[in-house]
This record gives C-alpha cells, sequence and structure tokens, in this order.
C-alpha cells in the first residue's frame, strides 16, 4: 500500500497550487486506513467504555466513509479525519498535520503567506513580515481579514482541527502552523488581501504578496527568535 502515514503517538496520532504532481490514494486504501484508526482507537481510549459515546463516534465514522472520494489527496484525508479525532476533547488523541505535500508544493516554487503570527484570543497579530520590504510592518498589528474571511471566523475553522479543551492552547498550535494550515484548508496560495489594524489603531486595506520558499528563509534571517514551524 502507499504510505498514507499512520503511526501512534501518546494514545493515537494519524500524520498525514502550483502545477504539483501530488500523490493520490484509492478509495480502498483510504477506507482501509481509516477502519484500521477506528478500530485501534475504539480498543485503547478509555471513553469508549461508555457505550453512548461509542456509537455516537462510530456514527461520526460512518459519515466520513460517505465522504470518501474514489481518489484522495493526503491533505484531503487529513481535512477529512482531523475533526471527528478532535471532537473527542482529548489533547493525547489526535491527527498530526501531514507534510509532505507542503514540501512539495514549497519545492514547485509555491509561495506561502509572508508572516509569522500570535493568536490571543481569537485575534490574529503580526510578529514578523516574512516579505522582501521588511519595513511594512514593525510587529503587533492586527490582521481582521484575510482574503475574505474575518480572522475570529477563520480561527474558529481552523480551532476544528485541533484536539483538546482549552482553546488557547489549540490557538497557540494554529499560529505555529498558520502560513501551512491556511494554505491547506482555504487554499490561499500567491496574493493576500488583508484589513489590517495598524500600532496607531488606523484600519487600512493591503494587497501583500506570498513569498516563495527561498525568499522566506533568506528573509527569516532577519527575524528574532521564534519558537515556530518553518514550512
Amino acid at each position: 500500500m502507499k504510505k498514507l502515514t499512520i503511526i501512534f503517538l501518546s494514545i493515537l496520532t494519524i500524520s498525514v497550487y502550483g502545477q504539483v504532481d501530488y500523490t493520490y490514494y484509492t478509495k480502498a486504501e483510504v477506507e482501509q486506513d481509516l477502519n484500521f484508526a477506528f478500530e485501534r482507537l475504539i480498543s485503547i481510549h478509555p471513553i469508549f467504555l461508555d457505550k453512548t459515546e461509542l456509537i455516537h463516534f462510530q456514527n461520526k465514522f460512518y459519515e466520513i466513509e460517505k465522504s470518501i472520494k474514489d481518489s484522495m489527496t493526503q491533505n484531503e484525508v487529513y481535512m477529512l479525519l482531523a475533526p471527528v479525532f478532535a471532537s473527542l476533547n482529548d489533547g493525547h488523541t489526535g491527527v498530526i498535520v501531514p507534510t509532505d505535500q507542503r514540501l512539495e508544493y514549497t519545492k514547485a516554487g509555491g509561495k506561502s503567506f509572508p508572516f509569522f503570527v500570535d493568536i490571543v484570543n481569537d485575534s490574529i497579530y503580526v510578529l514578523f513580515y516574512c516579505g522582501n520590504d521588511t519595513s511594512l510592518f514593525q510587529s503587533g498589528e492586527q490582521i481582521l481579514e484575510i482574503n475574505g474571511i474575518s480572522a475570529t471566523e477563520m480561527v474558529h475553522s481552523l480551532e476544528s482541527l485541533f484536539s483538546g479543551e482549552l482553546s488557547g492552547i489549540k490557538q497557540k498550535e494554529i499560529a505555529n502552523k498558520f502560513r501551512f494550515l491556511i494554505w491547506m484548508f482555504y487554499g490561499f496560495e500567491d496574493e493576500y488581501e488583508l484589513v489590517i489594524k495598524n500600532n496607531q489603531d488606523e484600519i487600512k486595506k493591503m494587497a501583500i504578496p506570498g513569498v516563495s520558499s527561498a525568499d522566506f528563509m533568506q528573509n527569516i534571517k532577519q527575524m528574532p527568535k521564534i519558537n515556530q514551524d518553518y514550512y
């Protein structure tokens, strides 16, 4: 079978634009791996000692099976499965964000959201701008909207992918992987229409181009040390 990448971490964890030739998995392969994950999870997670919880979770998996397409990428499988595991609200049980397609995309010259961000109480703030003109942002600006989607709506949608009861912990994880997540979840690539509230509380609309992997790695040399992923 092709690598769909099922691994175990804590109780159970699953690791799952440009013209990139991504790997696709057949419906049978996806079904086989999902069934394995389901059977493994219900056999070891204590929540399923409660028959009501087991039936409820089983019904969610039945709904997932109806959504499986004839062929799917690794990211598509992740987007299908992650919210179901996240619904357990257990920080030890979840789905690892897959990186294979992201690496293929960036190697092919794909561009990304050019910011490191912080997320506090559903609000998104600029930590560092990774574009070529670093004078455009000072750090601390609030991002109110990206490509017509409000920051609060975006944060809430992305939270559905992560396990745990505490929103603050989920939002730190989202901030850490924000560039990757909005590419995978929304398909954002080359151009970003932003609504920004600057440090003088002025609200401005800005068109910001995405940044290539080469420019990103060059520009972050000017960045103060931040504990976030570089993809």
